[in-house]
């Protein structure tokens, strides 16, 4: 027995050093396809792409009689094989029992004024829903029937009230009466009043020009060096379009100088013939540009501003919105100094302004020449607005 046991347990061993490899990482055996020696071709499909959508109904589904399933609560039998007995005779007359029943009582023209006082609009009818619950509910109160007896008594009221001339005519002054009475209460927010109130008006003066709505992202009075700029320099301060010579395009905020400032502080109290001249202006900052018009899909922008106990409002054509940039690279030419000459406009921008300004009157301009100077005016407008525009409410060009 003893020596059996030795036997046994020395197979086992032989044959676990068998089994044992002699590699150390498992081996994985692959056999891959080659690459594929040509491009891949196009090969034309010579089938129908149809052929297997079209579906064709059989002998079967033709034949096949489909039950009609209506609905039982309705208890409506609808005869439809004579489709002639359903014709509405349209010059039949109604009988007086039904005539008390949809309210229509007196003449033609009475009925025509009464059906306008009480005519019901889309905007302002309830919601309906479509399902079975009204067959199990109650009624509706507002159905035709039940409003028999108050369309009578409106109707009756109306007639009181309009019942010979004088009584329109009152009622007429009446609305104008009511129009001059000051709204002083907010009409969706009860106890919320206004203190006072303004006759509100278009810019007459300002309309025919060209406005646009320039906003930074900071504040452009303060300077690089710290220092900050006066509110005349502010006021008179204008922004021009650059471009160096490495084709990089930009913004120039220029602001007048100390002299020239002074100068246009005096000659705004004299005579326009003697203000024309020259001004000087330094560039201070330079700025990203991004422009839009009224024309691009936006919501329109309007300005309001008062003057003698009323208020004036006009449209702005063009938002530009200005973002500062890094310094100027080495190399690029910018002028540094900027000359602005006062001019007075010349016959073709007196034809747009009065263009612009024939919105604001009833006259009848042609439609033709009327979109042509618009296009042109815009397309100008558009191409030269960063080259000519001033932050001044004064007419200038460089």
């Amino acid at each position: 027995m003893p020596t059996g046991n030795r036997d046994s347990s020395h197979s086992v061993r032989s044959s676990s050093r068998q089994s044992k490899s002699d590699l150390l990482c498992r081996i994985k055996y692959r056999n891959t396809l080659p690459d594929i020696p040509f491009d891949p071709k196009f090969l034309r499909y010579p089938f129908e792409n149809n052929r297997f959508t079209d579906y064709n109904t059989t002998s079967l589904e033709r034949e096949h009689k489909h039950e009609l399933l209506t609905d039982t609560d309705a208890g409506v039998k609808n005869g439809l094989i004579d489709p002639d007995a359903y014709i509405i005779d349209e010059d039949a007359e109604l009988d007086d029992a039904d005539k008390a029943l949809l309210g229509i009582e007196g003449s033609a023209s009475m009925d025509r004024k009464g059906t306008r006082h009480s005519r019901t609009v889309s905007w302002m009818r309830r919601n309906e829903y479509l399902s079975n619950e009204g067959v199990r509910m109650a009624q509706n109160p507002d159905k035709p029937e039940t409003k028999v007896g108050y369309s009578v008594r409106k109707y009756a009221k109306n007639l009181e009230k309009y019942k010979d001339k004088e009584s329109q005519i009152k009622a007429i002054e009446k609305t104008f009466e009511a129009t001059k009475k000051p709204i002083i209460d907010h009409p969706t927010k009860p106890g919320v009043t206004a203190k006072r109130s303004y006759p509100l008006f278009p810019d007459f003066e300002m309309w025919k020009y060209s406005l646009a709505l320039v906003t930074f992202d900071s504040d452009p009075s303060k300077l690089t060096d710290g220092s900050k700029l006066t509110e005349q320099q502010m006021s008179n301060s204008v922004i021009k379009g650059m471009q160096v010579d490495t084709g990089n395009q930009f913004v120039g905020y220029y602001t007048p100088i100390a002299t020239d400032a002074k100068k246009r502080k005096v000659s705004e109290n004299q005579d326009s013939e003697t203000s024309r001249n020259c001004r000087d202006y330094n560039l201070a900052r330079e700025y990203n540009w991004v422009v839009k018009s009224r024309d691009s899909g936006r919501d329109d922008t309007y300005i309001f501003e008062k003057r003698d106990g009323k208020v004036f409002y006009n449209e702005v054509d063009w938002r530009v919105k200005l973002s500062k940039q890094r310094a100027n690279v080495k190399g690029d030419n910018v002028n540094n100094r900027l000359t602005v000459e006062y001019r007075d406009f010349n016959e073709e921008e007196l034809a747009n302004q009065q263009v612009k300004l024939s919105q604001l009157e009833n006259v009848v301009v042609d439609e033709e020449s009327d979109e042509e100077s618009e296009t042109d005016e815009k397309a100008e407008a558009g191409a030269s607005l960063l080259s000519d525009l001033a932050t001044s409410s004064s007419s200038s060009d460089e």
